[in-house]
């Protein structure tokens, strides 16, 4: 499934940790079987994105920085705005949250980045983006390694 791509973004939370197949991707990224390079693309922000190693270490991971080619995540700003109008938008279908910024993020930096698929457990908050940008999408549930 992800043999033809050269370059990965993956999600952090409930991808790379978090869901019943993070064991199995850790061991894809770590093998790394066809030379791809890899890159975390989350929406952490706020200094989280710092405790992201700390985090994988915790539940086993062998995973490091060094198994990443760059590590993307969004800005404070960028979130904190996002946070901000959270409630006007929880009443909103996601088709409406298409041209947000933050829906449009991961996207964008694929597109910037020459990444050709981003694989996430979140299609809503991340699909937009996708398509605008013309990035292949696998949602995590979906994955076969």
């Amino acid at each position: 499934m992800l043999k033809k791509y050269h370059r990965i973004g993956w999600d952090f939370d409930g991808t790379l940790v978090g869901h019943q197949k993070s064991f199995d991707i850790w061991n894809f990224i770590d093998e790394n079987p066809y030379g791809q390079e890899h890159f975390i693309i989350t929406h952490r922000s706020h200094g989280l994105e710092k405790r992201m190693f700390d985090q994988l270490v915790e539940e086993g991971s062998m995973l490091t920085p060094g198994h990443f080619t760059q590590i993307f995540n969004v800005t404070d700003t960028m979130h904190a705005e996002f946070e901000r109008n959270k409630p006007n938008k929880l009443f909103i279908m996601p088709e409406d949250l298409s041209n947000d910024p933050y829906v449009q993020w991961k996207g964008l930096i694929c597109h910037q980045n020459n990444i050709q698929v981003m694989i996430d457990d979140d299609p809503d908050i991340v699909i937009h983006g996708c398509l605008k940008y013309d990035i292949d999408f696998i949602n995590v549930d979906k994955l076969c390694l």
